[in-house]
């Protein structure tokens, strides 16, 4: 049977399951974690482009917000209460990214087919996090890594993760046929990684850390390896140029009002949870080029206790990173005079 398929197939049976297993629930809690479920069930429906499944209980969608009130109440106090923050951050960056000779966004790179990129990215991970490389080599395994052409399947980014509480693990994967596709594949197993550490999916403006991180240390490994890995670093520069570029529009529409927040809560949660992702992620890397062990034991620290910090601003007094140097931009300078 072909591949796509079955995939269909194991979609459209984990939405009937989940969907019997709401309609007997009696637990809220358990309630809350099948709506949380069945919504990104939805979604990778909606990827996938199945038919005759987006117009089934679609209650799903309006009780999964509900209960994200209180998460969405965190973020957009973080984000309303910081604004001036937000402000000189993004101009700082701007200013800094703006003096690094840009690449553009793809770059001439030799053909990798998926075998030589899962292979190129596992070797990475057992020589950095043997607990990783055995997640990933679970994926490969099971098949949760779907790699799909960008041109058939609806896709915002690279790669997708949908971690279930009671469905399959997906992760859907665009395959760019280059080493792209193994830089992605570590991004998404970090995620799958952070999300174990936690026993469930906590999505908030310090998510993408963790994934961001493994970024940098596999830039350094093909570096070590004597493959080339300026396309990879130069890759993450113009990603955080992006996002910050939109954060910089985004904060110039003026938004401070919570009725124009509540209206673009989903762009305003994207925009921020990868601009601090991506920050701070450039933080941990910093202390791994001078402490590996330390690097690695806080990172894991911070991945397993997420749900103690409320947001970035949180993180980085925490852990005692500088503000005054995140703000103007001293780690990303150091990390563009490396490259």
């Amino acid at each position: 049977m072909d591949m796509d398929l079955i995939i269909e197939n194991i979609v459209r049976k984990d939405i009937l399951n989940i969907i019997n297993r709401i309609k007997k629930c009696h637990s809220k809690s358990m309630y809350n974690k099948l709506i949380s479920d069945l919504s990104k069930l939805y979604e990778i429906a909606n990827t996938l482009k199945l038919d005759n499944i987006l117009d089934v209980d679609n209650y799903a969608y309006k009780t999964y917000s509900r209960n994200y009130r209180k998460i969405e109440k965190n973020q957009k106090k973080f984000y309303l209460e910081n604004y001036d923050f937000h402000s000189e951050l993004t101009d700082n960056y701007i200013y800094i990214l703006n003096k690094y000779p840009n690449q553009n966004y793809r770059y001439i790179v030799d053909e990798m087919s998926i075998e030589e990129s899962q292979n190129l990215a596992a070797n990475f991970l057992k020589e950095y996090n043997y607990k990783i490389y055995e997640t990933f080599k679970n994926c490969v395994m099971n098949n949760i890594f779907i790699y799909l052409d960008q041109k058939e399947y609806d896709f915002y980014n690279e790669g997708e993760t949908y971690y279930g509480n009671y469905f399959n693990t997906y992760v859907l994967i665009e395959n760019q046929e280059s080493i792209f596709t193994a830089l992605t594949s570590i991004h998404e197993v970090g995620h799958i990684y952070d999300f174990d550490n936690l026993m469930e999916t906590n999505y908030n403006y310090l998510t993408e850390i963790y994934s961001h991180y493994l970024e940098l240390i596999f830039g350094d490994y093909l570096k070590n390896k004597n493959i080339d890995c300026t396309n990879v670093k130069y890759n993450y520069l113009d990603n955080l140029e992006e996002t910050i570029t939109d954060l910089s529009n985004l904060l110039k529409e003026n938004i401070t009002s919570k009725l124009d927040f509540d209206i673009k809560y989903n762009q305003i949660f994207y925009i921020l949870e990868y601009t601090y992702g991506m920050i701070l992620a450039l933080e941990f890397y910093d202390l791994y080029l001078s402490d590996k062990e330390l690097a690695n034991y806080k990172i894991n620290e911070f991945s397993k206790n997420k749900n103690d910090f409320k947001n970035p601003i949180d993180l980085i007094e925490k852990f005692n990173f500088d503000k005054e140097k995140i703000l103007e931009g001293e780690t990303l300078k150091k990390f563009i005079k490396r490259i």
